[in-house]
């Protein structure tokens, strides 16, 4: 058995589905879809794929839910070698414009043909940054009728708003991480609500999110936030490393770094639903000095309920919320890598597992990446069989390239497998990412199969 069915196995045995044919069928789905990322879903099924799929995700019982369901308790399983753990949400986009003929789908922009689902994940990661798994994902589709009376909103109750997909992920991954272990929820701009700030949460468990608006604050000198972060001390500077891009080279940036405590005062055209309460936080800024010319300076303003009252613990959060961009590679192996916008399936209710399941392969596909820089040295019975370790360093020893006697780590594995998908190690190509690992799982899948063919009898 591959490392990829071995993997199926782990990941979603015992999901209810109802009945054991259902259960056995969706091993089968996730295993072939995690051998070759990408693939049509219908042809992890035999001869009979279209129909069989179709019957399957049909089912009441096949779910979002009931699919994540043994995948999120591996997940729990994973969180508890840990102290702390980090949980990041965030909302993307699933973009299915010129499917006119896919049912349940609605407006994902502002064009008028854009046509799609809302997707908002929840992941789990080690402070290290190694992915854990999926806590759990949203999907809905927006109403059409409802495009453009956003202005409505302050009267609607937060159960009534999109905005409680941020309280749902909140309750998810509380769920997923064990009692007792230190959990802190990380959200971009859009996140920072004032309800998510009062919702109940365990003595164990904090929030931290980029600042979007001015909220007034109870404060003798200072009316708003912003004139409290202000004139807050700079606790100290630390330096910084931008990545380039195509359009600026790689720099090195100085950052300011300050905190100060406030508590926020109720919003004044809140719902019932909301507390009538105030709030008190820490408020972390690390904002760059002496930028370049035509550069635009990097900034900060980060809101938190853990306590920020030095240098290092101001620098702690803004690290930590360096964390959130983890879930944009994620999202990006979904719909690049897995290629979910490319499936043919007729109603959103039948996409919605069927998303599901990709949603831990792409979980599956970038915790190999970053295992592989986070803890290189693990054991590569972490990540391979035996057997697939033979055939890669056999591959490898034929091509000439320059590997170990023996593929023994992670790292081994992985930077086998990305040189398998012609990633090419140099100082100007940095380390391999996961376009050219789920390209080199495909190769190294196909010689594990050619090779279990040529050592059967029939070929002796």
């Amino acid at each position: 058995m591959s490392q990829a069915q071995l993997w199926a196995v782990r990941e979603f045995s015992g999901a209810p589905l109802g009945d054991e044919r259902r259960a056995t069928r969706l091993i089968r789905i996730a295993g072939g879809l995690a051998s070759n990322p990408g693939m049509a879903i219908s042809s992890c099924c035999g001869q009979s794929g279209a129909q069989a799929i179709t019957r399957f995700l049909s089912r009441p019982e096949v779910t979002i839910e009931s699919v994540l369901e043994p995948h999120i308790s591996e997940t729990y399983y994973r969180i508890q070698e840990y102290d702390r753990v980090l949980a990041v949400q965030d909302t993307s986009h699933l973009d299915f414009g010129g499917r006119e003929d896919l049912e349940g789908a609605g407006p994902i922009g502002t064009g008028e043909e854009s046509l799609g689902l809302m997707l908002h994940s929840m992941l789990m990661v080690s402070p290290e940054r190694t992915p854990l798994g999926v806590a759990g994902i949203q999907v809905w589709a927006r109403d059409a009728k409802k495009k453009g009376k956003s202005k409505d909103r302050r009267n609607k109750s937060v159960d009534d708003k999109e905005s409680r997909k941020w309280l749902i992920g909140f309750s998810q991954a509380e769920a997923c991480t064990p009692s007792g272990k230190r959990l802190l929820v990380i959200g971009d701009r859009e996140s920072d609500l004032y309800a998510l700030f009062v919702a109940k949460r365990r003595e164990t468990t904090d929030l931290l999110v980029r600042l979007s608006q001015n909220r007034a604050i109870n404060d003798e000198e200072y009316k708003y936030i912003y004139d409290a972060v202000d004139n807050a001390p700079v606790f100290g500077e630390y330096k910084l490393v931008v990545p380039k891009k195509t359009s600026r080279p790689e720099r090195e940036a100085t950052l300011e770094v300050k905190s100060v405590k406030v508590t926020i005062k109720p919003p004044r055209h809140r719902t019932p639903d909301i507390p009538n309460i105030p709030v008190t936080v820490w408020v972390a800024e690390a904002k760059e000095k002496d930028a370049p010319e035509k550069v635009k300076p990097l900034h900060w303003i980060l809101i938190t309920t853990r306590c920020t009252e030095s240098y290092e613990t101001s620098l702690c959060a803004i690290r930590d919320y360096s964390v959130r961009w983890v879930i944009e590679e994620y999202h990006y192996i979904l719909k690049s890598g897995c290629r979910i916008e490319r499936y043919q399936i007729e109603t959103a209710d039948r996409l919605e597992p069927a998303i599901a399941i990709n949603a831990v392969l792409a979980w599956r596909l970038l915790h190999l990446t970053k295992i592989a820089r986070e803890t290189p040295d693990e054991s590569a019975e972490k990540v391979c069989t035996e057997l697939e370790a033979r055939v890669l360093n056999e591959y490898l020893r034929r091509e000439g390239e320059k590997v170990p006697a023996q593929i023994r780590t992670v790292k081994d594995f992985v930077m086998g497998v990305a040189i398998m998908g012609h990633f090419m190690e140099s100082r100007y190509t940095g380390r391999p990412g996961p376009r050219v690992i789920w390209r080199g799982l495909k190769r190294l899948e196909d010689m594990v199969l050619g090779y279990g063919l040529a050592s059967a009898s029939e070929f002796r």
